[in-house]
């Protein structure tokens, strides 16, 4: 099964993921759906913006500066800047990473991680260890490795960038399906509605974005589209996603496809696993 790649930087494949109708059956407990975490919409202001380079995209692209952290799309992690590099409107260079070699991918967590965070993220790494082959493990002495923290929202970096890098669940706010979704961003994933061909699939409602916003629709131009569209991504946007009035942002062009399913995922899609498949094979 084919599916949508970009390859970016440091020899990253970011896939953005293929449609499938049927999803593994997880036993993991139910959680609300994306579009009721906080996965796309940090609570507060941004102190900012800041435009960024990125391989697949053909024009900088504005993603916000939140304390010391750049986020674009709401929860990818581009970059964390110290108190001289925080300049608004200037130009950064985002930490774009590679591929896990061997597809294992250490771990640890921060003391601060309550109990039931930590449950939710083991939920997500069965998932993984189940239906990929990707081995999501507890590190030893490994020097490049993902810390997840409970921060102020849901985030990570895409790929593996080196050395420790930060994946934030907020305290209660993200569930099993946005530890999944996390993680998935980890390894190498990006989000499915930025794919170049997604007009072809989807509307993007401009007028009901909350103004300010609309630099989280941006189109992977530089990207190459391969395979379907992915309605079940647990990568997917939820269909209100930055909406300034309670509407749809996000449409599917097939009417017969209904707003909640759109973000609704609570694990990984069959399209979700053969994009981790042509990553990991």
């Amino acid at each position: 099964m084919k599916r949508t790649a970009a390859v970016l930087g440091l020899g990253l494949t970011a896939v953005l993921l293929q449609a499938c109708s049927t999803t593994p059956t997880s036993n993991a407990p139910e959680m609300p759906s994306l579009s009721e975490t906080a996965l796309f919409q940090p609570s507060g202001q941004p102190e900012g913006t800041v435009q960024v380079k990125l391989p697949q995209y053909s024009e900088p692209v504005t993603a916000e500066l939140r304390g010391n952290k750049v986020l674009f799309e709401g929860d990818i992690l581009l970059a964390e800047l110290s108190n001289e590099q925080i300049q608004k409107n200037s130009t950064v260079i985002a930490n774009t990473g590679g591929l896990w070699p061997s597809a294992r991918i250490p771990y640890v967590f921060a003391s601060n991680v309550s109990s039931t965070v930590r449950s939710h993220v083991q939920s997500a790494i069965n998932t993984y260890n189940t239906y990929t082959k990707v081995r999501i493990v507890p590190r030893a002495s490994e020097r490049n490795y993902v810390r997840v923290i409970v921060d102020n929202g849901c985030y990570s970096y895409v790929g593996r960038i080196g050395g420790a890098q930060s994946l934030s669940l907020s305290t209660g706010g993200c569930g099993v399906a946005g530890a999944i979704h996390e993680f998935g961003h980890a390894l190498g994933l990006w989000h499915e509605q930025s794919r170049k061909d997604r007009d072809q699939y989807v509307t993007i409602v401009w007028a009901n974005i909350k103004s300010g916003t609309e630099h989280n629709f941006q189109i992977e131009s530089n990207s190459r589209a391969v395979g379907a569209y992915d309605f079940d991504s647990i990568m997917h946007y939820p269909a209100y996603a930055f909406s300034t009035n309670g509407k749809a942002t996000i449409v599917p062009k097939n009417s017969s496809i209904p707003l909640s399913r759109l973000g609704a995922a609570k694990t990984l899609s069959s399209g979700d696993i053969a994009g981790i498949k042509s990553l990991y094979p």
